[in-house]
């Protein structure tokens, strides 16, 4: 019943304004098989799948280059009735510039009335590709090549820091991502912030027509202090801004059609998961009613229950039924169940490539293990005598000898040592901003082994002649991370407070027999 209730909370359905018109103004456009690959060739039928799979959603789609033959979107989008804000994608590469210009600008010519305007750049001044006489010069250029409006995307304060651009073009392109912001702001905090922002840019550009290029919100990945992914929050915050862009009289552009899994190479998890659409072309959510962060929870809840039933049954096969304790085993196989579900979708939402999925399906795997010999345990209250971890690093140094006599406590342990280092690699990256912004918290890859070595050890009494100094070091560094990890996020970030449990989990065993030797007297 309790697990029931728990994933039944996690799908709950949540009331939400309706989008005004049941529509966007536009969205942002990269095809569903779109990745980092410069030589791929985007197929014209994909692309026509695509639009019109937006449309229902949309009248208009934003590009960021021709290259690729993404060129082709501007026909497919006559053909259909849409219009498009063309993208001339500008790097630091010259001839490939003038190659987007040249081709952007023809497209624009042969189609003026479905090219609305036409976007020489996305962000320049922020990866420093050009500079902003540079770009003013490639703007010059597409201004003698056509007579469709022109504009350059960036990112507002880069607008306000660039402001003589503004001569340039016909209308100013702003992106306002509260999520990314220098000051990231949650849902609730951030419609007030946006039209500060507005009011701040048309004051500074007064004259000027302005056009919010880019805004939307993550379904997915870590949380940014108090900004936090989710489809919930994805649904209420473009709902709300639909509101407000109504309210104002805003044009603007969503961020973006399909989820772009590529992107998490660069960005993590929360690159891919901007899409008002997955990357299989489902809608994440309806843009009117409730909404659910988990609306599988359900099949979920099944799983769960499916997986504990069946360990439950294969574990204690063969057990004489007046020796176990089938009560606490039960919870725990439906609690374990449900964790061993979450971390599996965990993994497939996170997964960025090979290697990722091969360590997550390790893990994965480890957790498995420890949840049947946590259930085994609990329903015969019997107990794997864990060595210490000093012990276990001898073991290491004598592989022949270790795995000639390997028992299960000695796995265990090896077990043991390999999550503790683990977990101290990824606190590490996590607690002291070694590419912090974009890796994500991992509690739930780490929660099953914290659980279950915490039962082990605190019921685990060890003799042993040797002070565990490696417990005590150890345990001292997870301690760090456990800190670090939440004052770097101000201890507003939900993920980041999730992680520091689970590494205090991690911690409390390795403290506890540190205290069991000095009561003992060990050392006096």
């Amino acid at each position: 019943m309790v697990v029931a209730l728990g994933w039944r909370w996690d799908g709950q359905l949540v009331a939400l304004p309706d989008l005004p018109t049941g529509r966007f103004a536009c969205v942002s456009y990269s095809p569903r098989t779109m990745d980092n690959d410069p030589k791929v060739m985007i197929p014209v039928a994909v692309m026509e799948s695509d639009l019109r799979t937006l449309s229902q959603i949309t009248n208009c789609v934003r590009t960021y280059t021709v290259a690729h033959n993404m060129g082709q979107v501007v026909p497919i989008a006559a053909h259909l009735g849409m219009t498009v804000m063309l993208g001339a994608w500008i790097s630091q590469q010259d001839a490939l510039n003038e190659a987007e210009i040249i081709q952007a600008t023809t497209m624009a010519n042969a189609y003026p009335n479905t090219v609305r305007a036409l976007i020489v750049g996305n962000e320049v001044m922020l990866r420093g590709d050009v500079s902003e006489a540079r770009l003013a010069e490639y703007l010059g250029r597409a201004r003698h090549l056509t007579q469709v409006p022109l504009t350059a995307a960036e990112i507002w304060r880069f607008w306000l820091r660039h402001a003589d651009l503004a001569a340039s073009v016909d209308f100013i392109t702003i992106h306002i991502l509260p999520y990314w912001d220098d000051q990231p702001t949650s849902v609730d905090r951030s419609l007030a912030a946006i039209d500060q922002i507005m009011a701040q840019c048309n004051k500074r550009f007064s004259g000027k027509p302005i056009v919010i290029g880019e805004i939307g919100w993550p379904s997915a990945g870590r949380a940014h202090r108090d900004a936090v992914p989710g489809l919930i929050n994805q649904a209420r915050f473009l709902r709300l801004f639909g509101n407000l862009a109504t309210q104002r009289g805003w044009d603007y552009n969503i961020i973006e059609g399909f989820d772009q899994p590529w992107k998490r190479g660069n960005e993590g998890t929360v690159g891919g998961a901007w899409g008002l659409l997955t990357e299989d072309g489902l809608q994440k959510f309806s843009l009117h009613g409730a909404v659910s962060d988990n609306p599988d929870w359900m099949s979920h809840l099944a799983l769960s229950l499916v997986l504990g039933g069946i360990g439950l049954l294969w574990l204690l096969r063969g057990q004489p039924r007046s020796r176990l304790h089938g009560g606490s085993a039960g919870l725990a196989a439906a609690w374990l169940g449900s964790l061993l579900v979450i971390q599996t979708v965990f993994l497939r939402e996170t997964a960025q490539g090979a290697i990722d999925w091969l360590l997550g399906c390790l893990g994965l795997a480890t957790s498995v293990f420890l949840s049947g010999l946590l259930i085994r345990s609990l329903a015969t209250a019997t107990w794997p005598q864990l060595p210490t971890l000093g012990t276990i690093l001898d073991d290491i140094a004598r592989p022949r000898q270790t795995i000639a006599h390997l028992s299960l406590a000695r796995l265990t342990g090896l077990v043991h040592l390999v999550i503790l280092i683990s977990a101290a690699q990824v606190g590490l990256g996590l607690g002291f901003a070694f590419a912090y912004s974009h890796r994500d918290f991992l509690p739930a890859a780490f929660l099953v082994p914290a659980l279950a070595f915490l039962v082990f050890v605190s019921v685990n009494r060890f003799q042993t002649k040797c002070p565990p100094r490696e417990e005590a070091w150890l345990g001292a560094l997870l301690l760090v991370f456990v800190l670090s990890s939440a004052a770097n996020e101000r201890f507003l970030n939900p993920a980041a407070l999730q992680w520091a449990g689970v590494l205090l989990l991690l911690a409390l065993p390795l403290f506890g027999r540190v205290l069991h030797w000095y009561s003992k007297g060990t050392i006096k």
